[in-house]
């Protein structure tokens, strides 16, 4: 195994996190389908979708993890903004559906009014006034 050595005692004595990894039978020939492993596998996939991310065109380190981490904000927001068809599916012991939150269909903001808000380098004030749709589920 790959990790069985520091990484596992590392991770357990400074992150406090217990790490199992997923070794090949000794006895297997030919493909053996790994417990979790489809998980990693699909993560990396989504992540090395970016051409950004596929090349390395980062010279320092530090942008590309920059964009790892971009590239993994726009695959997990999504999931993040489903919003419930029918809130009380599971109250009636159905499992709730999910659908994407659609701006188009569903606006948060009615009204946005730019007025005497503090503008940068003394260009003067403007306010910003937000109403929001109280109708919206």
């Amino acid at each position: 195994m790959a990790y069985a050595g520091t990484l596992v005692d590392w991770a357990e004595s400074f992150l406090r996190l217990t790490i199992k990894p997923v070794s090949r039978p000794g006895d297997a020939k030919g493909f053996v389908v790994l417990p979790r492993r489809w998980v990693v596998e699909r993560s990396l996939a989504c992540l090395l979708h970016a051409r950004r991310n596929a090349r390395n065109y980062e010279t320092p380190p530090q942008h590309s993890e920059a964009m790892l981490t971009l590239s993994a904000i726009t695959l997990k927001t999504p999931r993040l903004t489903w919003q419930p068809i029918h809130p009380n599916s599971a109250v009636h012991g159905q499992r709730p559906h999910f659908e994407p939150f659609d701006l188009r269909r569903q606006p948060l903001l009615t009204s946005l009014d730019v007025t005497d808000v503090p503008a940068k380098r003394g260009l003067g004030r403007a306010s910003a006034a937000l109403t929001i749709d109280k109708n919206c589920p």
